[in-house]
């Protein structure tokens, strides 16, 4: 399994936030509604609702034994670490372990650094849906600012290679969903309508009304 597999179907696409602006069709969702200070804590309904919006989405988009591919961006590129002791904390969300799974790492480019020579660690790895642990999994990147114990802020995208399609939470406050064809997301568009992020609804009803 190469880098080149993802830049075959999305056409060179960094895949890295925001990936709403960097694709022509695609949706956003907002997560996190009716936030009130102090909503910050564990079992907030502010966050459980986060929880069931996101977890939803992804379910709508992956059947249990759909083929994914899991991408994570290891952002902290300073950690002077093996590829393999860097991507450690994924596999308490897997069902098996990492090294039983086809995994390939490499060092890819930062995309907001593009006058320097930074760049971070990639992980990509071919799995279904029923060997993650999708809910825990999604649960900690929608905890990234909440300070929480259990909180992930590396960039965690989904891939459904069948589909073409790519699912990403980028924190509470929302996730991304974009696809070759509008047609293969046309169903979220239609059945979570009311969940669109109202910044972005003229765009994209561009695209799916038209």
């Amino acid at each position: 399994m190469k880098c080149n597999l993802v830049n075959q179907i999305f056409k060179d696409l960094p895949l890295a936030p925001p990936l709403f602006y960097r694709w022509p069709i695609g949706i956003r969702f907002e997560l996190g509604v009716n936030y009130l200070q102090g909503d910050c804590y564990k079992g907030s309904l502010y966050l459980e609702n986060v929880y069931e919006r996101a977890i939803t989405l992804f379910e709508a988009i992956f059947e249990e034994e759909d083929e994914l591919l899991l991408v994570v961006n290891h952002l902290d590129r300073f950690r002077k670490q093996s590829f393999k002791r860097k991507f450690r904390f994924v596999e308490p969300f897997l069902i098996k372990k990492l090294s039983d799974y086809e995994v390939s790492c490499q060092v890819v480019p930062d995309v907001f650094e593009e006058e320097s020579e930074e760049s971070f660690p990639q992980l990509m790895m071919k799995c279904k849906r029923s060997e993650i642990k999708y809910r825990a999994l999604i649960k900690e990147i929608c905890n990234h600012d909440m300070g929480f114990e259990k909180s992930l802020y590396h960039d965690v995208f989904f891939i459904h290679l069948k589909n073409k399609v790519i699912f990403h939470v980028y924190d509470d406050r929302g996730c991304d969903v974009i696809a070759i064809k509008a047609d293969q997301i046309r169903f979220l568009y239609e059945r979570y309508n009311d969940w669109i992020l109202s910044y972005d609804r003229l765009d994209i009803n561009k695209v799916f009304l038209t």
